[in-house]
């Protein structure tokens, strides 16, 4: 599956898991934010960040808050997803040739 923008925004209106995995994401990933968003993220999106790793739920205004983030940083988050998946199919990949060198096909 590839991700775009506007997948992202998408999947962030209707799940709260994705808002929340997406602010955890922007958090680990140290993009360079504009100085608008920059400024907002200093003083609440690492905050967001890490009441989410600590198990807790963003709820109300937070998670409005934080869905507005998920929009204006979709560009970023659809090309983070992307890498993230590719990274995980060349793990399979790897998984399964090396599989195949020690179980040989009989098919």
């Amino acid at each position: 599956m590839s991700y775009t923008a506007e997948t992202i925004i998408a999947l962030c209106n209707v799940n709260l898991r994705a808002v929340e995995r997406s602010i955890v994401i922007l958090f680990g990933s140290g993009i360079v934010l504009d100085r608008k968003s920059s400024q907002w993220w200093e003083s609440k999106g690492k905050y967001y960040a890490k009441w989410v790793m600590s198990g807790k739920h963003l709820t109300g205004m937070h998670l409005v808050n934080a869905r507005k983030v998920c929009a204006w940083h979709s560009e970023q988050l659809a090309r983070l997803a992307n890498s993230i998946v590719a990274a995980k199919a060349a793990q399979v990949e790897t998984v399964i040739e090396a599989e195949e060198s020690i179980i040989p096909w009989n098919g």
